[in-house]
């Protein structure tokens, strides 16, 4: 739920969500075998310092997985009165809905052949790509939010 402009809260639908890439599972193994590696050498040897890496190793194994399994990179989020691309640790990109002049996909008259939706207002273009939710499914349904006439294409 978000807030109104009055301090009401408005109903708001999550219409796509950008899939969690895998990048950073690498960094998780490496600390994972590090920690390992630290681990047997302070077994096998002692020392303070081996310990040290020890713990500092699977914090950071911990902190990386825990960072990877947290909430989706990005949020396309539908309100009433606005669209927003809610992205993880910055802040949202909105587009109010009296701005919205048109919505369509990236490849003009082929919907269906488009990677990005664009939705266009009169002074910026918001372009939402690699969602999980193809501009064929997109588009409409942005189309008919905004009150626009149904594409042709």
């Amino acid at each position: 739920m978000g807030w109104g402009a009055r301090g009401t809260a408005q109903a708001s639908e999550v219409l796509a969500t950008r899939p969690r890439a895998p990048r950073l599972w690498w960094l998780v193994v490496i600390f994972v075998v590090q920690t390992a590696s630290w681990l047997l050498q302070a077994l096998a040897e002692g020392g303070t310092l081996r310990w040290l890496l020890v713990v500092v190793c699977g914090l950071g194994a911990v902190v990386t997985g825990a960072a990877q399994r947290g909430a989706p990179p990005a949020l396309l989020r539908l309100t009433d009165d606005e669209v927003r691309l809610e992205k993880r640790w910055r802040r949202p990109l909105v587009v109010r809905r009296e701005d919205v002049t048109d919505v369509r996909g990236d490849v003009v008259g082929r919907l269906t052949w488009s990677h990005a939706t664009l939705v266009e207002s009169a002074d910026a273009t918001l372009t939402l790509k690699d969602l999980d939710q193809p501009p064929s499914v997109l588009v409409p349904r942005l189309r008919e939010w905004a009150g626009l006439a149904t594409d042709p294409g």
